[in-house]
């Protein structure tokens, strides 16, 4: 598995923001980026301690993203 793989799993879970106007989909995104980094680090890096394990290189180019500030202010309104 090559990291272009990695990156085209991930594109396939974005969605347009006509799709989904709550961005949904970083949550999904952020999750599903730990639970992958914690595999490989344990995959090429079993021996090693956990907490000292490297990121692979196959990972390191998974983009972090934020919910936009708007879609915070929304959710606390509905809170309160």
């Amino acid at each position: 598995m090559a990291a272009e793989d990695i990156l085209r799993y991930f594109d396939s879970i974005r969605k347009s923001d006509d799709e989904d106007p709550m961005h949904k989909w970083v949550g999904t995104h952020t999750l599903r980026r730990g639970i992958l980094i914690k595999f490989f680090k344990w995959l090429y890096y079993d021996s090693v301690e956990a907490k000292k394990r490297p990121k692979p290189k196959v990972v390191q180019n998974i983009p972090k993203y934020r919910l936009p500030a708007f879609v915070y202010e929304e959710n606390i309104s509905l809170v309160f």
